[in-house]
C-alpha cells in the first residue's frame, strides 16, 4: 500500500505573505488548547457590499437538522487569503462559473 503524504494544517504564518496588515514575525501565535474541535458539514459565506467585511458560518448536522456551530467575522482580505491557503493545501483550484458576472 502506498504511503499517503500528509498535508500540514493551516497556520497563520502560512498566510503572512498575503496579509499586509498582519506581520506574523512580529505577532506571536498563541494556541488555545481549551477550544473544542468540532466537525462541520457545510459553510456559508457573506460579504458586505459597502464594507470589506466577511461573515463565515459553519454548520453541522444534528438529528437531521443543520445547526450553526461557529460564526466568524473577518476582513474580505483575510477571507481571500484563507481561500487561497485552502486551495493550496487541498490542491483544488476551482474555476469561475461561466454564468457568473466578474466583479469590477
Amino acid at each position: 500500500m502506498a504511503k499517503r503524504k500528509s498535508k500540514s494544517l493551516l497556520k497563520m504564518s502560512d498566510l503572512a505573505g498575503k496579509l499586509d496588515a498582519l506581520n506574523s514575525a512580529e505577532m506571536p501565535m498563541i494556541e488555545n488548547h481549551l477550544l473544542p474541535t468540532i466537525w462541520v458539514d457545510s459553510a456559508s459565506f457573506a460579504v458586505r457590499g459597502d464594507l470589506p467585511v466577511a461573515l463565515i458560518r459553519f454548520f453541522t448536522v444534528v438529528n437531521n437538522r443543520s445547526v450553526e456551530a461557529v460564526r466568524v467575522q473577518t476582513s474580505q482580505k483575510h477571507l481571500m487569503a484563507l481561500i487561497d491557503a485552502l486551495a493550496t493545501i487541498t490542491d483544488h483550484y476551482p474555476q469561475r462559473p461561466a454564468t457568473s458576472v466578474p466583479k469590477g
